[in-house]
């Protein structure tokens, strides 16, 4: 059984299947943005964005958003070499097998959990983030600064995306939250392009409805999408939130957050 970290850094949203390639696109919108790849053998998630799972979970179709992470468990019992391949026939991650084939091994455990404080939602500072911009977009007029500039000003000052009506990174935070305390974002994706939300510093969940997924530090909004994500102020600091599209962060998607 081999241990896999798939780290996928570019502007594309990694589609993995477990067996053979993607017949289509995750959502609408973000074809472009796609790479599909394999998985030959049996797979089991442990980690997420390098967050221990608190339980394994079999690797089905797994969507991986720029900065996103997944660690999976392998359970190598044929004799194909390559893990994970693209759709443009390059291998992502691979490995030599050799020697006899052998019987299945039992599902992995769970790795260490890391320790984190539980949230506390009644109580939460909440803030609320709008994305604008983009081909096809509603971004509208928006500050730079001190000024106020109209959606083709700002594009000539190579500004391509607001959040909530801010193309620069704003002097006030998004947020304050105290050591300990919770918060909530909600993320209003009112664009026709994906984002990759990545949070520096902290690790949330995303709430949907009712449920709550496992630990991480970046989600990826669909356009249309709302997205609530919820974490306990654990470094202090003032920490980015921004899209990891890097494009994206460098053409108006940055923000901040305060943990004191």
């Amino acid at each position: 059984m081999i241990r896999i970290a798939a780290v996928v850094l570019l502007g594309l949203i990694l589609v993995v299947e477990p067996s053979g390639l993607a017949a289509q696109a995750e959502a609408a919108g973000t074809s472009m943005y796609q790479s599909h790849c394999g998985v030959e053998h049996s797979a089991f998630v442990v980690a997420l964005d390098g967050m221990p799972m608190e339980e394994p979970e079999p690797a089905g179709r797994m969507v991986l958003a720029p900065t996103q992470r997944i660690d999976l468990v392998v359970d190598v019992s044929g004799d194909a070499p390559a893990l994970m391949w693209s759709d443009q026939s390059i291998e992502l991650a691979g490995f030599t097998v050799s020697g006899s084939r052998q019987a299945t091994r039992a599902e992995p455990g769970a790795l260490p959990p890391n320790e984190m404080s539980p949230l506390s939602l009644k109580t939460a500072v909440r803030a609320r983030l709008s994305m604008t911009g983009g081909m096809m977009g509603k971004m509208g007029r928006v500050h730079l600064r001190d000024d106020g500039l109209s959606s083709r000003q700002a594009m000539r000052e190579g500004y391509f995306w607001a959040f909530n009506g801010r193309v620069d990174v704003p002097e006030d935070p998004l947020l304050s939250v105290g050591v300990g305390e919770t918060a909530v974002v909600e993320m209003v994706n009112d664009t026709s392009w994906p984002h990759a939300m990545h949070l520096h510093g902290q690790y949330f969940r995303v709430i949907k409805d009712g449920a709550m997924s496992p630990w991480r530090d970046t989600v990826l909004t669909t356009p249309g999408e709302t997205v609530q994500i919820a974490f306990v102020g654990a470094n202090p600091g003032k920490w980015l939130l921004h899209c990891h599209m890097l494009t994206h962060a460098a053409t108006g998607m940055l923000t901040w957050l305060k943990v004191a």
